[in-house]
């Protein structure tokens, strides 16, 4: 996909992309500008091909960071590791809604602690607990990441990326340009 129709998919504002674009801060590698095209220019703009797992990143990016969520930077880590942790939980419940929960630790020494797991609604209170100490949590965000996969999946089988027979969840989907 190029981007434009990236923008299309995740619903992204241009401006948006393009600020996460320019400090490194898209939840996937893209690629770098031209030094013979300006950063400004239609011509920089259209140089890359985007997956439909790239838009799903990008999409729990969004979700991470849209109303009052984490930071940039906490966001994109969540976001460029979703698909590895989705696909464990979903080999666990795969008929079930799956969430993306960031856990945001106490700061140590300048350092902010912050962990990722997946799974579904009733998992999440155990995977907490089980894999940090409540005294150190100081925020827990969540995503249904299930969601997300059905707004990207929709948006792509209606401008012909994929096949309305592909069942699969957008994480999935690293080979649909």
């Amino acid at each position: 996909m190029k981007r434009r129709l990236v923008l299309e998919v995740t619903q992204c504002a241009e401006k948006r992309f393009d600020n996460y674009h320019f400090h490194k801060n898209l939840p996937f590698i893209a690629p770098e500008p031209s030094s013979f095209v300006s950063v400004n220019s239609d011509g920089s703009k259209r140089r890359a091909d985007y997956s439909a797992r790239d838009a799903f990143d990008l999409r729990m990016m969004m979700e991470f960071t849209d109303n009052g969520g984490v930071d940039v930077n906490s966001a994109k880590y969540a976001a460029s590791n979703a698909w590895r942790k989705l696909l464990t939980a979903s080999e666990r419940a795969p008929t079930s809604d799956l969430y993306l929960v960031l856990v945001q630790e106490r700061p140590v020494e300048g350092f902010q602690p912050r962990q990722l797991f997946a799974g579904t609604l009733d998992e999440v209170p155990a995977l907490i607990a089980e894999n940090t100490a409540a005294e150190a949590v100081q925020r827990i965000v969540l995503v249904n990441a299930s969601e997300a996969s059905r707004f990207v999946v929709s948006s792509l089988k209606h401008f012909g990326v994929i096949s309305d027979e592909d069942q699969r969840p957008a994480w999935l989907l690293d080979d649909a340009f």
